[in-house]
């Protein structure tokens, strides 16, 4: 928990400065999609679970300047795992989830378009 208080205050100083630094700072909307992967974890379950496949998308918005930034999304996803029970019936659990993850975004380069970037949250 310490260690997510000190991600947001550093995240909250670091946007608080951007904006003093430029008010009118670069901003971009953009769009995700691709597939989700995920499986349940259960402890005595002796039926054989497998992956849940599903497609999954959203919106982004983000702003920042020279190199750094902060993106913010708005994700919705299903999750879940599917079951060969012990009767040879196949059951899926499915959960529909909205995400809204908020990401520091750090450039490796001079040119902020092109060059590799690392993103933390």
């Amino acid at each position: 928990m310490n260690k997510i208080k000190l991600f947001a205050t550093a995240a909250l100083t670091a946007g608080a400065l951007f904006s003093m630094e430029s008010p009118a700072s670069a901003q971009t909307i953009g769009f995700k999609v691709g597939q989700t992967f995920s499986k349940f974890d259960t402890d005595g379950n002796n039926s054989a679970q497998d992956y849940l496949a599903k497609f999954g998308g959203g919106g982004f918005l983000r702003f920042g300047l020279a190199g750094i930034g902060m993106q913010a999304e708005l994700l919705a996803l299903t999750k879940g795992s599917k079951t060969d029970g012990a009767t040879g019936v196949e059951t899926s659990t499915r959960l529909d989830y909205i995400e809204v993850p908020v990401l520091a975004r750090f450039g490796l380069g001079m040119a902020p378009m092109i060059s590799p970037y690392v993103m933390v949250g």
